[in-house]
């Protein structure tokens, strides 16, 4: 399918590394829970038919006391744990997203760009339910595109508000599904149903409602929030990278580069691994370096 995105490059600013880094130690410890209840609920098949407490079979398990119960017990419970982990992985993971575009969003406006919202709606509250919008489109009309062009993003967020609606059914409605969610579900393109279908071994999100009526999450549900907030993450830098200016790499550049570098300020060893590193990670920086690093005074000398 047409896209006319850029790609997205060498780029990692403080704002999105610092959400990668996030997401990626949130995946494997939410990842780590799930396979940590897997491997307990095996260990205690060994045991099953004991009527033995778990704090007297392991008591050197911290925290076992508070899960005093007998085998049989522990391993119904464990065996439900991934419905509950999706409880809490599909919150926390949209949280750090949310955190990620609120400061990228910050940094375009320090830079002097108008926020706009794609129906004209204001922009003053920025909440989950539209931070998205108003990031690609003021991103979109500051490079004179229509949002519509990218076609990769849609999916993406149809889904994203899809799970973000299934995250508030359980935080404020008893994790009963809403007509709302019946109708995104119903709507959902065809590219966002494949890539649903994909990550949720074949089954469709009408397999969210369980018999009663009410959210019934997987592991599948898991991996797919993830996924989209990955995706979303790198189609968030590859707008910001379109929109900000050359001198705010290579400051951020200069930045990265001073707090780690041995090398004598006004060398040219310093001068050359600053443009090497530059040309790694903040290439579109790289003509912007002499005037940012003597307007920030880290080079004085003359000649550059």
């Amino acid at each position: 399918m047409h896209s006319s995105e850029p790609s997205i490059g060498k780029y990692h600013y403080p704002e999105y590394s610092e959400f990668d880094q996030r997401r990626i130690e949130a995946n494997n410890a939410i990842v780590g829970l799930l396979a940590g209840s897997r491997l307990a609920t095996n260990a205690l098949q060994l045991s099953q038919g004991s009527q033995v407490p778990l704090s007297e079979m392991f008591p050197a398990v911290t925290h076992v006391e508070r899960f005093n119960l007998v085998v049989e017990d522990a391993r119904n419970i464990l065996l439900d744990a991934e419905r509950h982990l999706a409880n809490l992985a599909i919150p926390y993971a949209q949280s750090l997203q949310e955190d990620h575009l609120q400061r990228t969003i910050k940094v375009l406006q320090d830079h002097g760009l108008n926020l706009s919202h794609p129906e004209g709606a204001p922009t003053n509250r920025l909440n989950a339910s539209n931070l998205h919008e108003i990031f690609f489109h003021t991103c979109d009309e500051h490079v004179g595109r229509a949002t519509s062009d990218v076609d990769s993003r849609s999916s993406m967020l149809e889904i994203f508000h899809l799970l973000r609606k299934i995250r508030n059914a359980n935080t404020h409605s008893g994790g009963r599904v809403s007509s709302s969610i019946r109708n995104d579900i119903n709507s959902l393109s065809e590219d966002a149903l494949s890539h649903w279908k994909k990550i949720n071994q074949g089954k469709t999100p009408q397999d969210i409602q369980g018999n009663d009526g009410k959210i019934s999450l997987t592991a599948e549900h898991i991996f797919t929030e993830f996924s989209v907030i990955k995706q979303l993450g790198r189609l968030a830098q590859t707008s910001f990278i379109e929109v900000m200016p050359a001198e705010y790499f290579a400051k951020v550049s200069i930045e990265h580069f001073v707090r780690s570098t041995s090398k004598q300020k006004n060398s040219d060893g310093w001068k050359r691994s600053l443009e090497r590193l530059t040309k790694r990670l903040f290439p579109k920086g790289l003509n912007q370096l002499e005037t940012v690093a003597r307007e920030e005074g880290h080079w004085t000398r003359a000649q550059w």
